[in-house]
């Protein structure tokens, strides 16, 4: 399945860049998505940036499956950031252990046309 969303932003390409990338403003995003546990790693300097984010979040199965899988789940994510022609791009990974799925994706950066 693929899935295409559009975001605009009302800021320029390297502040988005910085709020993406930059250590604390993942901590405070993360920190108001609801999961315990996390832990986030930067490597890298700008442009070419790797996060590595895990946590652990509670799981809402549908009935037919909850006797399988636990509670909560253990979420790996990583994003390879890097320039991308006017902006930045970064290649997604997210993982659930012990859960059969790896979602796999792109997040791209790019000014407006027109500014």
């Amino acid at each position: 399945m693929k899935v295409h969303v559009k975001h605009t932003l009302k800021t320029d390409v390297a502040s988005a860049f910085k709020l993406c990338t930059e250590l604390k403003s993942q901590e405070q995003i993360y920190a108001q998505l609801g999961g315990t546990d996390v832990k986030i790693k930067r490597e890298g300097r700008a442009p070419n940036v790797k996060l590595k984010i895990s946590r652990k979040e509670v799981a809402n199965p549908p009935a037919a499956i909850k006797k399988l899988v636990p509670a909560t789940n253990d979420v790996s994510h990583t994003e390879d950031w890097a320039e991308d022609g006017d902006g930045y791009s970064a290649d997604i990974v997210t993982e659930i252990r012990g859960v059969p799925v790896k979602i796999v994706g792109t997040k791209s950066l790019q000014p407006e046309k027109g500014g």
